[in-house]
């Protein structure tokens, strides 16, 4: 799995989770893809509700460590971007999922 130079993605929540806390079906898969992203080779994108989704265990758990480093990686992370969403990106999503 390589990106083209120059391209831009989003990610969803389950490639954060699934290389975050190494799961044996995905995190190879995603880790030449993350590589990518940090080396520039493209341009990453989630949303603010991935985010939101991301934090969501580490808080149920009461885990301030965790939580403190997936919000410390996810806000320096080169060539990522996280965006908010609006009613234009809610309506396109909408859109793709049906």
């Amino acid at each position: 799995m390589g990106i083209n130079d120059g391209k831009s993605i989003l990610l969803d929540t389950n490639c954060f989770i699934y290389y975050f806390e190494d799961s044996p079906s995905y995190s190879k898969k995603l880790e030449k893809l993350f590589i990518d992203i940090q080396d520039g080779n493209c341009n990453a994108i989630m949303s603010v509700i991935s985010y939101m989704e991301i934090l969501v265990k580490p808080k149920k758990a009461n885990n301030i460590f965790l939580e403190n480093r997936y919000k410390l990686l996810l806000a320096n992370y080169p060539n990522l971007s996280i965006i908010d969403v609006d009613y234009k990106i809610a309506d396109i999503s909408a859109g793709l999922r049906a």
